[in-house]
């Protein structure tokens, strides 16, 4: 074992805590890229559009997954490979949070779920693989299908033989085809053996998140479901982490035996959430990472800000006039305008947000334009709110595509979640018309304007509203019922108790 350096406490932190997700910042791509739906990609990962349907998913994937990696290989900054991480965990957080995934012959019914879905698997090969190996891989692939078509298989078998020349000797057909065509995605359970030290009991299964659906439906009901999971882990105590290490799972339960694990040592599975896969723990080790995360925070705070706070300094006379200065001669940086302009307006007056909007009109750069519309819907203001979501059908003042992003920002909006989900309904019959042939955009909308609703009347609103609109974007309205279902099902259970226990700790 090694000693606990702070890059292990960072990589710990982050696999169990989100960070906030940034923007990626516009200038950090290169020159020799391409747009490929929506996303910025190197050419030679794009051409595997040319393939199949299924490939074609891959396609956007490795775009998503390659953006972050090219952060890292060209040297940029740490907080710009931060961006990229931060990125791909935004879209993995996406997709392991949606539960009624079903996969669909009917392209129709596909979306952007199922498409993030793949971002989040493509990592996870990269990462079983190892990232040089991986894209050695693709380069093969790439040439040899450069002037034909591919099937699914085929990319598998190159990325077999890729590794395999490495001196690894994995079938990725076997184990891809399990992610790929089996519904949704396993939760891994690790338990202490309490009688054997050093030994581990590692379970698997499909994860429902409402547990109740399974009684409505038979697909649901199907126990044999198994998956070979790329599991990572590390055992650390108060103060060692042992270096990573991967298991294969690949039964409904397993025995392992893990070196330095002790009574004293914590086991932390899955690590940077590189795996498409949920983990769970006894008792035991959750309060073990809990009092691992709590314990000196407030020192690894201080140590990843020192040199920053050092480089700033204070002067020692005119403050305010100092401020005031650095204000017009310092830009809020990229990776934090986003937060700092929705801040501002969620704490500020009317005017700040006139501000913000006369910005947004003025300025011609799209990433910025998209930062200050967002920033608008922060809005503690109803009446701002309702403005600016009647203002999004106005295509002369916002794009169409941005429309989508206004209606489902202010729906995340605690203050507007009610606001949007009554907009959505009354203008549903113009979004559909605008959206509906756009697969992804429509879908995305449903799910964002639905996915916060809790309560039993929001409930009833939707299933009611899916009968007047009876077979228009089924599949989506499906999954938004299923998760609502869920969140109300979750709040009668836990916000009671999650209530009392907030109440408890504020106290103390």
């Amino acid at each position: 074992m090694r000693k606990h350096h702070h890059a292990d406490r960072k990589s710990l932190t982050r696999t169990i805590i989100q960070q906030i997700v940034f923007k990626i910042n516009k200038n950090a791509t290169n020159n020799n890229k391409t747009i490929f739906s929506g996303r910025q990609c190197p050419v030679s990962v794009c051409y595997i559009h040319r393939c199949t349907v299924s490939v074609f998913t891959i396609a956007y994937c490795v775009c998503a997954w390659t953006f972050s990696i090219t952060l890292s290989v060209k040297g940029i900054l740490l907080p710009l490979r931060t961006f990229g991480n931060n990125t791909i965990m935004n879209i993995l957080i996406q997709c392991i949070g949606s539960f009624g995934i079903h996969y669909s012959k009917d392209y129709t019914e596909a979306d952007f779920h199922f498409i993030m879905r793949g971002a989040a698997l493509i990592r996870m090969l990269a990462n079983f693989m190892g990232h040089s190996v991986f894209q050695r891989g693709l380069q093969d692939y790439l040439t040899l299908h450069k002037y034909g078509n591919a099937a699914r298989n085929d990319l598998w078998n190159t990325l077999s033989e890729a590794l395999k020349r490495n001196g690894k000797y994995v079938n990725i057909q076997e184990v891809m085809d399990q992610w790929t065509l089996q519904m949704g995605y396993p939760v891994i359970t690790i338990l202490g053996n309490m009688t054997v030290e050093n030994r581990i009991i590692i379970t698997q299964q499909h994860f429902i998140y409402d547990i109740s659906a399974k009684t409505k439906a038979l697909q649901l009901q199907n126990n044999s479901y198994l998956w070979q999971i790329p599991l990572t882990i590390v055992v650390g105590n108060r103060s060692h982490v042992s270096s990573e290490t991967i298991i294969w799972v690949s039964n409904k339960s397993e025995h392992h035996r893990i070196a330095y694990l002790d009574k004293g040592s914590w086991i932390l599975g899955n690590i940077n959430q590189t795996g498409y896969f949920r983990v769970n723990y006894d008792l035991r080790n959750w309060k073990l990472l809990i009092d691992q995360l709590i314990r000196n925070h407030e020192e690894y705070i201080l140590k990843q800000v020192a040199t920053t706070y050092i480089k700033l300094g204070w002067p020692k006379n005119n403050f305010n006039g100092s401020l005031l200065q650095a204000s017009y001669q310092h830009e809020i940086p990229l990776n934090v305008r986003d937060i700092v302009y929705c801040t501002g307006v969620s704490l500020l007056d009317e005017d700040v947000w006139e501000f913000i909007w006369m910005k947004f009109h003025s300025t011609t750069a799209v990433s910025e334009k998209k930062i200050l519309l967002e920033a608008l819907t922060c809005s503690d203001d109803r009446n701002l709110l309702n403005r600016l979501l009647n203002l999004s059908l106005n295509s002369e003042v916002v794009l169409d595509q941005d429309a989508i992003d206004v209606i489902i920002h202010v729906a995340r909006n605690p203050h507007g979640r009610d606001l949007a989900w009554k907009f959505f309904r009354d203008k549903w019959k113009i979004l559909n018309t605008r959206y509906g042939e756009a697969l992804f955009m429509n879908s995305k909308l449903i799910s964002g304007v639905t996915e916060f609703l809790n309560t039993e009347g929001e409930l009833k609103e939707l299933k009611n509203f899916m009968k007047t609109y009876d077979g228009v974007a089924s599949a989506s309205f499906s999954r938004a019922v299923e998760t609502v279902e869920a969140n109300v099902r979750w709040k009668r259970l836990y916000q009671d108790e999650l209530f009392q226990w907030l109440g408890k700790a504020v106290r103390h």
